[in-house]
Order: structure tokens, then sequence, then C-alpha cells
């Protein structure tokens, strides 16, 4: 399940390594379901325009790409 941290001000450290349950809430659905499917509609773009043989266009969708993993992977950090 995509979890994502609820109060950035939370820092009591239990010396598990992780927080409570409590405070971090899961990623709503239709929000993961959209950042699927629009993430599945780059590659698929992605590989047809590299197939045709349209490198630039492959290319291009890299920094799409790259700008939601960061936004995935900055919902996943957890505060140390």
């Amino acid at each position: 399940m995509w979890y994502h941290y609820a109060d950035p001000h939370f820092s009591r450290d239990d010396g598990t390594g992780t927080l409570p349950p409590q405070q971090w809430t899961p990623m709503n659905k239709l929000s993961l379901a959209l950042l699927l499917i629009f993430v599945v509609g780059l590659i698929v773009f992605a590989t047809w325009q590299l197939f045709s043989g349209n490198l630039a266009a492959s290319f291009s969708t890299f920094p799409f790409l790259l700008i939601i993993y960061l936004f995935v992977l900055r919902l996943q950090r957890r505060p140390e």
C-alpha cells in the first residue's frame, strides 16, 4: 500500500525506525489510479516512438517520468 506522511512536524522516534500507523495515511485510490494510468501511458508512448524511430519524441517523456518519480519518492520518504 502506498503511504504518505500526514504530519510534517511529527518527530517522535521510538527506536524502531518506523512511525506509528496513525501518522501515515494511504494515498487516495483515485490519485493512485490516475498516476498509474499516466505513467503507463507515458511508457507506452515512449516505447512506441522508440520503435517507430523517433528518438527525440521517445526521450521527451523522460522529464515527466523523473518528476513523477521524485513526487512519489517525496510521498514515501519518512523523516529521520
